[in-house]
């Protein structure tokens, strides 16, 4: 989640993904995102917790973030690229959204294989 509040802050890509998805700082700031943080926290262990099966001994940070960078873009990319494609999504905002969890998988590659 830390990735994320990053990735879509004005320092990274909050700008264009807002101009892509029509989405405003005033829309975001009346919402309730309580609920959106928690979902979004179940789902990223999920997601690590998926990417623990693929990293199985004792594989090291390296070998975990190459892990994690190959199921980001093998895997998250890829899925939005072709689903980005049929909804007509600016290609843009598809590797703004998929670059998210290609980084996103690769970091947790890392710590998984290095605790792991």
């Amino acid at each position: 989640m830390i990735i994320g509040a990053l990735w879509y802050s004005p320092l990274l890509f909050a700008k264009p993904w807002m101009a892509d998805t029509g989405i405003t700082a005033e829309r975001a700031s009346q919402t309730n995102n309580a609920p959106l943080y928690v979902i979004t926290a179940v789902l990223a262990l999920i997601s690590s917790l998926t990417l623990a099966l693929f990293l199985e001994g004792d594989p090291g940070a390296g070998n975990g973030a190459v892990t994690g960078l190959v199921a980001g873009i093998g895997f998250a990319l890829t899925s939005m690229a072709t689903t980005g494609l049929f909804n007509y999504t600016k290609p843009r905002l598809t590797l703004i959204q998929a670059g998210y969890y290609v980084v996103s998988l690769t970091v947790a590659g890392a710590i998984i294989g290095a605790f792991g």
